[in-house]
């Protein structure tokens, strides 16, 4: 016997504009790849690089979305990448790293460095060591697009180092600009003895 199954329109998703209009007010940006994902965050002013996810919203929410961003004066970037990375991996009330850099000022930051360890998809970080000027080498980027950072690395010929216990270290101890702890001389010491080599 084939069982009939009735479609019903109620089922379609109905967004909750209420709700959409306080998690959007409570955000101090919008991210978005303009057609497909939209999400919020709030920056955190106790910690740096740091912010909250306060909104999350499927593509039906982004007209809507961007509206009540403009009428209550919040700022919208456009950003595919770490838009999906909201919506695919976070929760309302996650916190998040946060550190939007455009690929131009991201290229500009790899151009200053000596090399870059990364654990070759996520975390990246610039280390610069001047021994004139440093007792330390010195933190001149953190970033989560790994991946991306690698590219670009390679475009512009800056040595990479990929170290996946290293790279996630110095990304969750240190804060740009940083000298690197003694914790980890050693360890970013044999990178840049090859490196001399």
């Amino acid at each position: 016997m084939i069982e009939m199954f009735s479609f019903n329109t109620l089922s379609y998703y109905q967004p909750d504009y209420k709700k959409i209009r306080l998690q959007v007010k409570a955000s101090d940006l919008l991210i978005t790849d303009g057609t497909h994902r939209i999400a919020g965050i709030k920056i955190l002013t106790d910690r740096k690089h740091t912010a909250e996810v306060t909104y999350i919203g499927m593509k039906i929410e982004i007209p809507f979305a961007k509206q009540v961003a403009f009428e209550n004066g919040k700022k919208i970037i456009t950003d595919s990448n770490y838009s999906l990375k909201l919506v695919r991996d976070c929760i309302v009330g996650d916190t998040v790293f946060y550190n939007l850099k455009s690929n131009k000022t991201l290229e500009n930051e790899i151009k200053k460095c000596d090399v870059i360890i990364s654990d070759g998809k996520y975390y990246a970080v610039g280390l610069k060591f001047d021994t004139k000027k440093m007792e330390a080498p010195e933190i001149v980027f953190l970033s989560d697009y790994g991946q991306t950072v690698n590219e670009i690395a390679s475009k512009l010929k800056i040595p990479k180092n990929i170290n996946r216990p290293l790279a996630r270290e110095l990304f969750n101890n240190h804060n740009q600009g940083d000298e690197i702890t003694p914790l980890y001389y050693s360890s970013v010491a044999k990178i840049y003895a090859k490196l001399w080599k």
